[in-house]
């Protein structure tokens, strides 16, 4: 692995915003630098400096060997910059680094972040849980799509993700991890986030063991449940270095308007709801990012639609509008506008950051057509930024208004969900929405399209 100090500030021209949200690297010179810019392989780290500090660091994804593009996996920023002398052929639009000093100091700075929010949810594989009897699933780094009528376990496999991942989480800043904390964690998590009558009910009819294996690229947590779950779970592969991976669940029922009263319901009254409603309470109540220049254009659009920001005064949401700055509380607004306000808020408090994991379950609902696509565009800018993200919908128009803005780098994977003849589940997968067996929405769209086109000709 190489380590390469690239700059984007060509005559007074700066294009770092420019590069940071693209996801790349450009060579600014037809004629210079073209061999080495070719030499970065896949794998190298970029490290973007802006005068004598180095404030970003990225993986190189792809070069495209042309002399002047870069793919980058995703920019991180350093919390706080690398001094470095420049001086020399440090001034270069790209170099690679051979100081040893320096490459000390990024390299425990790197390992830094790997060690914090570094994992990759790969692969699921479910056995005898809920709905599903044998499944394995294996998810795109980018988007990850499930489509397939209600009652096909699309909810319950985000769920489960949710679960298991809260639950690592959970341990993470413990020194000592053990099977018996880690049982119990995901054991909390399942009861609260399911809330079935008992965690043992989420096994599949007439089998005594349901097994949940999700792989976290540098570590599986894998688990049982059994007749005798009663407070803890059983642990099949236990990891003795468990990291944090940032996750955001947004459920269907928009929550803004609810904020106040729910958490006071869940944390003073003890009346407890679907877990996922209070983990979004939690992170709602965040506070905002000084530097929000990577999302700031996501956001501008938006605040757009809203006609102003959402702001929080009191443990209540509130509408600024742009116009005339006058507050409005934030259930005077339909609820499609009140779920982008949520969307916004969290880019703006860093929920929603690099490296993270986005599970919006149906974020369709309640929107027009409209603001469906500016939810499609939002997606796509979200991946590119470097958020895993898990979607079930039932909107053919969100997921056509997704392969209409989608790019060659986007990746995107499909998983549709249905029923065989004798109702047993059925799951197919593809990297284009035509690859799935079961596409009900489109074949609801065709029927539908049949049947008025067959009444308008009578």
């Amino acid at each position: 692995m190489n380590y390469w100090l690239v700059r984007a500030n060509w005559g007074g021209d700066d294009k770092t915003k420019q590069f940071i949200q693209e996801q790349r690297w450009i060579n600014g010179y037809d004629n210079k630098y073209l061999n080495i810019v070719n030499r970065v392989e896949e794998g190298d780290i970029l490290l973007f400096a802006n005068g004598s500090l180095i404030n970003y660091y990225g993986i190189c994804k792809q070069n495209r060997n042309n002399g002047q593009v870069i793919d980058v996996k995703e920019w991180i920023k350093f919390k706080d910059p690398i001094y470095f002398l420049g001086k020399g052929a440090y001034i270069r639009a790209i170099v690679n680094i051979k100081d040893n000093f320096l490459l000390k100091l990024v390299k425990e700075k790197i390992s830094f972040f790997k060690e914090k929010n570094q994992l990759e949810l790969t692969e699921l594989n479910l056995e005898n849980f809920t709905l599903f009897k044998n499944v394995k699933l294996n998810f795109s780094l980018g988007s990850n799509i499930f489509i397939g009528e209600n009652g096909t376990g699309k909810t319950h496999i985000l769920k489960a993700i949710y679960s298991t991942i809260q639950a690592n989480n959970s341990l993470s800043k413990k020194p000592t991890i053990t099977e018996t904390n880690l049982a119990e964690s995901i054991f909390y998590e399942l009861n609260e986030t399911f809330r079935s009558k008992e965690v043992k009910d989420l096994r599949s009819f007439d089998t005594d063991k349901a097994t949940i294996k999700i792989d976290l690229s540098e570590y599986i947590i894998d688990f049982s449940i059994t007749e005798h779950s009663n407070s803890r779970v059983n642990i099949n592969e236990l990891s003795k270095n468990i990291s944090k991976k940032d996750i955001v669940f947004i459920p269907p029922k928009e929550f803004l308007s609810n904020f106040k009263s729910f958490r006071s319901l869940w944390e003073e009254y003890d009346i407890h709801f679907d877990k996922t409603y209070y983990d979004l309470t939690r992170i709602l109540d965040r506070p905002l990012l000084k530097d929000t220049s990577i999302i700031e254009d996501m956001n501008d659009r938006l605040e757009d639609i809203l006609e102003g920001e959402i702001i929080q005064e009191n443990g209540e949401f509130y509408l600024k509008r742009k116009k005339d700055e006058k507050l409005i509380i934030v259930a005077m607004l339909a609820e499609g506008l009140r779920k982008i306000g949520t969307i916004s808020y969290l880019l703006r408090n860093g929920s929603l950051s690099k490296n993270s994991i986005l599970i919006w379950d149906e974020p369709e609902a309640n929107l027009n057509p409209k603001h469906i696509r500016a939810i499609a565009k939002l997606l796509i800018d979200l991946e590119k930024i470097g958020i895993q993200i898990f979607i079930a919908t039932h909107s053919l128009f969100l997921v056509r208004e997704i392969e209409i803005l989608r790019e060659e780098k986007n990746q995107i994977k499909y998983f549709g969900f249905g029923f065989y003849e004798n109702n047993q589940l059925r799951v197919s997968n593809g990297n284009k929405l035509i690859d799935l067996k079961d596409i009900i929405f489109l074949d609801e769209s065709i029927s539908q399209s049949s049947r008025y086109l067959t009444k308008k000709n009578g």
